[in-house]
């Protein structure tokens, strides 16, 4: 059963249960179905005393531990009572005295700035990651690991949807709840800005970073290209003079000089390092 009054925290709610919320807070079946869905994205809606706020948090609470998951939560309040709703059997709850004698909208913006708090986090610690991992490629693109710098910058992209989202949502809040002069719910705004500002701009740092390390295995690949031409071409002129001297003839002249043998491969030597000091010289490799 819903207390009449206060804060109530619901996991993932039954049936029973939500019908009890859409009684209680005057809800249609499309609240209920955001409710329960842990992918939908932020909104806030106001039908008249009840306000309905819904956010996106990593569901791991903000810590970098595996693959980024990200989930909804309802907020709902009216004059006497506020109720945090988890689709799924979630995350995080929070101590029924924190809340002593605060009022339910209090509340509502109270709980916000707790759990959006760990997605400004998140971004933080990730772009440290991503610096990190940024340094090394470019030190030694050979050993880049784009996968899993690529990977961050998927999460972090996700992060600033949700950043840009959530803020949206808290706007309309503050319109609706006549909060422009509550500092926690500025306050949490003013984080949903920045983490959206910080991880908007490391993605695309990121992006960058991955064109330039891909870039200079271009470069070197074109530099290894261009020698392995010039080694087949010299290769290609001393197999031509290997075949002439290959050939099966019965008269040779040259075949009866004393050092013939060591001269053609003197010959051929030296063509080779000349040939490769002109293509040096002109810079083609």
């Amino acid at each position: 059963m819903l207390p009449t009054a206060g804060v109530a925290q619901l996991l993932a709610p039954d049936d029973e249960t939500c019908e009890q919320l859409r009684r209680r807070f005057g809800l249609d079946p499309f609240h209920i179905k955001d409710m329960r869905n842990r992918q939908h994205p932020p909104a806030c809606t106001r039908s008249g005393e009840t306000l309905h706020l819904l956010l996106r948090i990593p569901a791991d609470g903000g810590e970098i531990d595996g693959e980024l998951d990200l989930t909804s939560l309802s907020l709902l309040c009216d004059p006497r009572l506020c109720v945090l709703v988890w689709p799924t059997e979630s995350v995080r709850r929070f101590d029924d005295e924190l809340f002593a004698g605060m009022a339910p909208l209090d509340c509502v913006v109270l709980i916000a700035h707790l759990l959006l708090d760990p997605l400004l986090h998140r971004v933080y610690a990730l772009r440290e990651i991503m610096d990190e991992a940024e340094d090394r490629a470019l030190a030694d693109v050979e050993r880049a690991d784009l996968a899993s710098l690529l990977t961050m910058r998927r999460e972090i992209a996700h992060l600033a949807r949700a950043a840009q989202a959530n803020a949206e949502a808290l706007e309309s809040a503050i319109e609706l709840g006549n909060l422009y002069s509550n500092l926690r719910m500025q306050d949490a705004l003013e984080q949903m800005r920045r983490a959206q500002t910080l991880a908007e701009s490391k993605a695309e740092h990121a992006l960058l970073v991955m064109q330039a390390v891909q870039s200079l295995l271009g470069q070197k690949l074109n530099r290894i290209m261009k020698f392995l031409a010039v080694v087949t071409f010299i290769l290609s002129l001393l197999a031509v003079i290997a075949g002439i001297f290959g050939m099966n003839f019965s008269h040779m002249p040259v075949l009866q000089a004393e050092n013939a043998f060591m001269l053609t491969l003197l010959g051929m030597a030296l063509l080779a390092v000349v040939l490769g000091l002109i293509f040096r010289f002109k810079r083609w490799w």
